[in-house]
């Protein structure tokens, strides 16, 4: 039948298509990799097969500790936080009086002169009156320097626990899949064997096992990318 010779084709299509895509995804890839690496993005590197589920334990506490303890960003804005609150310290103090002491001493003797030592201290107290309004200014300016440090702070640390949590639910995600994606490539194994022997006695077609194969393929390829 002619329709079914054009789904056969349309069908064959759609997989060439789907190849080509898959090696220059595949090319991509390895030149990413190379890149990150150091190494020329043109080395024919070779990727060694992963097929065993990496083990994770964490819960999430110790995975928002680790950020904590380790983000760069996260460092920073604690240091900002500190160096806007020892500007505020600066300008609170500029309300207090400056208090001056100094003390100066004279010795005066000679061959035929009596010795005598002469102190002379004294202690001076500073208050600027007039400068009230512009260390008003700087205080409040200090004040809102700190209050923005800790908002920029609570922004960083939000995004950092929304991409700490979101990356711990996609591993539990990625387990889950792992588990039911194993189990469909074990029954697409199966039903492809089945198929075969089926197909050896002249009970199934060869559309038949190329479909089993192809279930095979798309169940393998879940399970590698839930890895």
């Amino acid at each position: 039948v002619r329709n079914n010779v054009l789904q056969a084709e349309l069908l064959l299509a759609e997989m060439q298509l789907e190849f080509v895509s898959s090696q220059t995804a595949e090319g991509i890839a390895v030149a990413s990799l190379n890149r990150a690496m150091g190494l020329h993005v043109s080395s024919s590197t070779k990727i060694v097969d992963q097929n065993q589920e990496p083990t994770f334990s964490f819960v999430l506490a110790e995975c928002l500790q680790l950020a904590v303890d380790n983000r760069e960003e996260f460092r920073s804005v604690l240091n900002a936080i500190a160096s806007s609150q020892w500007g505020l310290a600066v300008s609170q103090a500029k309300f207090l009086p400056r208090i001056l002491s100094g003390v100066t001493g004279v010795l005066r003797g000679g061959n035929d002169l009596e010795e005598n030592s002469l102190l002379v201290g004294g202690v001076s107290i500073e208050l600027d009156l007039f400068k009230g309004t512009r260390r008003f200014a700087e205080l409040r300016s200090s004040r809102a320097e700190v209050r923005a440090r800790i908002a920029q702070a609570e922004e960083v640390a939000d995004t950092i626990a929304f991409e700490v949590i979101a990356a711990y639910l996609n591993i539990n995600d990625a387990q889950q899949r792992i588990v039911l994606s194993r189990t469909a490539v074990a029954s697409g194994e199966e039903n492809l064997k089945v198929l075969l022997e089926l197909f050896g006695g002249g009970d199934a077609t060869s559309t038949d096992v190329v479909d089993a194969e192809l279930a095979l393929v798309r169940a393998q390829q879940s399970y590698y990318t839930a890895l």
